[in-house]
């Protein structure tokens, strides 16, 4: 009965090993709690350039080198971790779409301060396109 353990424990040891290391094959762990502060700051200043009528001049582009200009650290770090930003404006505020690699995370007005204004991670989208309307935005920013 002994000889029987030491040989099927190691094997069922390596078993569980492998099977593990397939479930996780390195992907690198998504910190989504770390977007939120960063967020309230880029839209922060995306409403600043929409105000300033820098989205009507150019658009999203212009919004984002207006942000580089200004402070260049928080789009960077956005950058660095390679999500995607989209950048829009409903109502005459700025909307702010993070994506991961072809999912949606959060989207954010800066109207509130905090957790962002629709939260994407467990739904279904697949597009990395703003979804807010109108009428969404008149009742997070009253």
């Amino acid at each position: 009965m002994i000889r029987i353990r030491e040989k099927i424990l190691p094997e069922i040891l390596i078993l569980i090993f492998i099977f593990t290391g397939c479930a996780f094959p390195g992907a690198k762990t998504q910190r989504y709690e770390e977007i939120p502060p960063m967020l309230n700051v880029l839209t922060n200043k995306a409403q600043i350039a929409v105000e300033e009528g820098i989205f009507n001049k150019g658009g999203e582009q212009a919004v984002l080198e207006y942000i580089n200009n200004k402070n260049p650290n928080v789009l960077s770090w956005f950058t660095d971790r390679n999500y995607e930003l989209k950048i829009g404006v409903i109502a005459g505020t700025a909307v702010i779409l993070v994506c991961g690699p072809g999912n949606p995370i959060y989207e954010d007005t800066y109207c509130n301060p905090g957790a962002p204004d629709k939260d994407h991670r467990n739904s279904s989208l697949q597009s990395c396109e703003i979804t807010m309307s109108e009428i969404e935005i008149a009742k997070i920013c009253k």
